[in-house]
């Protein structure tokens, strides 16, 4: 067995022999996700966003045709 593992590992403990943090490259470790919880905020940000554009919306539709878009009106129908 013994053969084997020389075949298969040449280089008897690799990550030892490399002696990282005697040539000063850190060490890495796992890394941690830490997601805050701020669903309200993002409700009242996204909704916000959703009533103003309506809101936005609702002017443009209701605006009455100024002389430019009455001219082109006129134009089409000649």
């Amino acid at each position: 067995m013994e053969v084997v593992n020389q075949i298969i590992f040449p280089v008897p403990d690799l990550i030892e022999s490399y002696n990282r943090e005697a040539k000063g490259i850190p060490i890495g470790r796992a890394a941690e996700v830490n997601l805050r919880n701020n669903h309200s905020q993002y409700i009242f940000t996204w909704y916000g966003l959703s009533l103003a554009t309506s809101i936005m919306l609702w002017m443009v539709v209701r605006k009455n045709p100024n002389e430019a878009m009455r001219r082109v009106c006129q134009n089409r129908n000649w």
